[in-house]
């Protein structure tokens, strides 16, 4: 199972700059990102972000922004 992670060797990400989330190793599995983000989908607390309309949830330690 794949982990969602930018590919390295990409020369587009290489010339703009790859902004790592987390390190590879702990980066989650595509089903399991996708599982979680599905089972949170209108069942969480949203918190409100520092952008203006936009509320935040942590999944798997990474950050969602859901925009309103």
């Amino acid at each position: 199972m794949p982990a969602i992670e930018p590919l390295a060797e990409s020369p587009i990400l290489n010339k703009v700059g790859i902004e790592r989330r987390c390190p590879d190793e702990e980066a989650p599995l595509s089903e399991v990102w996708r599982k979680e983000r599905t089972t949170a989908y209108g069942r969480s607390d949203l918190k409100k972000g520092a952008e203006k309309n936009v509320e935040e949830k942590v999944i798997e330690g990474m950050i969602v922004k859901h925009y309103n």
